[in-house]
């Protein structure tokens, strides 16, 4: 599994007007999120530094399922054709093993 960053663009949770990024990427074994202030124009405002959410993280993936073509890693050539998204998050077993492995996968407009 390799390592990736998601951005995504959305309405900002304390109900302000406007479109805030919201972006996720390992970093020294540790799931990184970052918010940027939300803003009206473009280009709109950069997340900061990132804060830490989870510890043991061996691996973050993404995939887009491209109709057609399945489930293609990043970069995608034409992301507005993906149908779905997976992000899947591999954690380190404290004795070891096999890391534990979560998947998420959901549909896109």
């Amino acid at each position: 599994m390799g390592n990736a960053i998601l951005s995504v663009v959305r309405t900002p949770a304390s109900g302000e007007a406007g479109w805030q990024t919201v972006r996720w990427w390992r970093e020294q074994g540790r799931l990184m999120r970052a918010l940027a202030p939300a803003g009206r124009d473009l280009p709109l405002p950069t997340p900061g530094p990132g804060t830490a959410v989870l510890d043991d993280v061996s691996a973050f993936e993404i995939q887009a399922y491209i109709p057609g073509r399945g489930w293609q890693p990043p970069p995608w050539p034409d992301s507005a054709l993906a149908t779905g998204l997976s992000v899947v998050i591999a954690l380190v077993t404290p004795q070891g093993g096999a890391p534990r492995v979560y998947r998420r996968m959901v549909d896109l407009p």
